[in-house]
Parts: C-alpha cells; sequence; structure tokens
C-alpha cells in the first residue's frame, strides 16, 4: 500500500508492547494480513504503516489513515479486529487521532 501523500484527517493507532520478543513476526504477519484485506476492501481507510520503536524492540505501532473527508472519532471496525487479536500478544492502545484544523486557535 503505498502511503506517499496521503490527505488524513484521522489516523487510528494501534500501539503494542509484547510480552516476548519471538512475537514480533506475529505483528508483522497481522498487518500485512491487514493491508491485503485493505486493498481488496479500503472502505473508509486510504493507508496504513507499521512502525517499530527505535528503542525498545517488542513496541509496535500500526497506523490506519481515514479518508480526508471524514473526520469522525470512532474506531474502526478492524482496528478494533486487530487491538483484540494483539492483545492475546502484549499491551495494547488504541485510539483515534483527527488533525487540528486551526491548531492556533486551540483553548
Amino acid at each position: 500500500m503505498n502511503n506517499n501523500k496521503i490527505k488524513s484527517a484521522c489516523m487510528e493507532v494501534i500501539g503494542v508492547r509484547l510480552f516476548h520478543p519471538k512475537q514480533n513476526r506475529a505483528v508483522v504477519s497481522m498487518f500485512t494480513d491487514i493491508v491485503s484485506g485493505i486493498e481488496q476492501n479500503p472502505g473508509n481507510i486510504v493507508g496504513a504503516s507499521l512502525y517499530g520503536s527505535a528503542n525498545v524492540e517488542t513496541d509496535w505501532a500500526i497506523h490506519l489513515y481515514r479518508n480526508a473527508g471524514e473526520n469522525h472519532p470512532e474506531k474502526t471496525g478492524i482496528g478494533i479486529h486487530l487491538a483484540k487479536a494483539l492483545s492475546s500478544f502484549g499491551l495494547v492502545n488504541h485510539s483515534v487521532w483527527c488533525a487540528c484544523k486551526n491548531p492556533t486557535k486551540v483553548s
């Protein structure tokens, strides 16, 4: 999935700290499966990225990018499914982040 120049109003972040480094492959495998599913049926997701921590080998973050016209704080079905699956491998944090339209006016 090409994530160059994604215009996204919101991004869903699923972070996981694995219980054991041997589970790293499971994260990569799940991400690959999710991307394949998104490419076949994108819905409101326009891109996905996988990040590994520079400092902790068992920390991972998956970003799911939403259509630029959709600024909804709800978690997607794909994100919920992924977070639930990852919870058997470690501690999961699942959240939605939306772009600030005018950051200078934030109160």
